[in-house]
């Protein structure tokens, strides 16, 4: 391939991942966002990275416990009403991705995009020295009652068909394994070879800094436009001046559908808002993430402390937090944590970018050969951004890639 510059709009994990992979492919690259690397989403997440993620949130049976959970003011799903008529076409696709063909075929794709997840980290971070950062300990789900854990069968047929080891505790197994959890939990899955990241946002701004001392560079401004010349996407406009780009690869999470739109591109992306409460000093520890399946909430030990994750807001981009969601997570960690110190906590919002069939976008554009997409991962960015990168600088390079990106097109819908 002729060496040629490659512009990533978006310094997230899909970014950073994707500027590190085309940097080995011998171009050079230049990142532009607003925000320091490693922001948004990338920062504020539960940190779960494994294949165990390949379960789409779409599944049998779940559009019956919408409603419940809305009415719910203490329930993992919220909708700003004034919003949902634009959601209308969003939640059509939605329902249509839970229909169990479907979900089969979402669950192989997102098997093959997580499976390199670890080993992909792996690499980068030994070379920028942030091995401390990433842990294989699995991945822990627990279950209130038989009947909560029995729901979830088709979800644990989907993972042992995939080769996703996985053991299923008891009572007993489950408090040897984390001491700090109360006792109320039936029946536990640890997913045995998934990991985290203690620090999301450190590794991936050490990430980014690795890209940089490779010759990279990265540009801290607002992309506030696409412009053309001759008919073709030329240049970025931003709050820094005008950049010309040979390549343009659109990694900009759920700000990516109003770049599409000058592009004359549809895409069915929400931001889906979610929040995060961090307690310093909390007085428990746990070795691994673990989703409480009940209450639909995580709970990862970080290095600034207990990151409690959870629950779903569909509301406009640009409408303020409501940091009421966050403070919901608190009682319910009360009664899950022995000892439990909550006084001193910090509160987060970010927009996931979440399409309907929990899949995110990653290939060409077919209407200008010079742009390339990645977005749309969802709940699973860190988990999906490894390959997605190694998938993006393959399609750069004119390269067939590593695996079937089909399922993954913006023209799917």
């Amino acid at each position: 391939m002729e060496k040629n510059n490659v512009t990533v709009v978006g310094a997230g994990v899909v970014g950073i991942m994707s500027a590190l992979h085309l940097q080995e492919e011998g171009v050079s690259v230049t990142v532009i966002d607003r925000q320091r690397p490693g922001n948004e989403c990338s920062y504020g997440n539960a940190g779960v990275l494994g294949s165990a993620t390949c379960i789409p949130i779409s599944m049998p049976g779940v559009l019956y416990n919408v409603p419940g959970w809305i009415l719910d003011p203490k329930g993992p799903l919220t909708i700003n009403w004034k919003h949902a008529i634009r959601l209308f076409p969003w939640l059509h696709h939605f329902i249509r991705s839970g229909k169990k063909e479907r979900v089969i075929e979402i669950a192989d794709a997102l098997d093959k995009l997580h499976k390199p997840t670890i080993g992909i980290y792996k690499h980068y971070a030994s070379l920028a020295s942030l091995e401390n950062l990433i842990k294989e300990n699995g991945y822990l789900h627990l279950f209130g009652s038989e009947e909560s854990f029995n729901s979830t069968l088709f979800a644990r047929e989907i993972r042992k068909g995939r080769g996703i080891k996985f053991s299923v505790l008891s009572r007993g197994e489950i408090k040897d394994l984390e001491p700090a959890l109360e006792r109320g939990f039936e029946k536990g899955i640890l997913i045995e070879r998934d990991g985290h990241t203690t620090n999301p946002a450190k590794l991936v701004s050490g990430l980014a800094e690795l890209f940089k001392l490779r010759g990279g560079k990265i540009i801290r401004s607002d992309v506030t436009s696409i412009r053309f010349d001759n008919g073709k996407p030329k240049f970025l406009t931003t709050s820094s001046g005008k950049y010309l780009f040979e390549n343009l690869v659109i990694c900009a999470g759920a700000w990516s559908r109003g770049l599409l739109r000058q592009l004359g591109e549809k895409v069915l992306l929400e931001a889906e808002r979610g929040y995060h409460i961090e307690i310093k000093d909390p007085g428990v520890e746990i070795s691994r993430p673990v989703f409480f399946v009940d209450k639909k909430f995580l709970a990862t030990s970080m290095e600034g402390g207990l990151r409690l994750a959870g629950t779903a807001e569909y509301n406009n981009l640009h409408a303020p937090p409501d940091f009421n969601r966050a403070r919901i997570l608190l009682p319910q960690a009360k009664k899950v944590f022995r000892d439990f110190d909550a006084d001193n906590y910090s509160e987060w919002m970010g927009s996931r970018p979440s399409t309907p069939d929990s899949m995110p976008v990653i290939c060409k554009s077919r209407k200008y050969d010079s742009i390339f997409y990645a977005f749309g991962h969802g709940h699973t960015g860190m988990a999906g951004a490894p390959m997605t990168g190694k998938l993006i600088s393959e399609l750069v390079a004119g390269k067939t890639p590593s695996i079937d990106i089909s399922p993954f097109s913006l023209y799917r819908f």
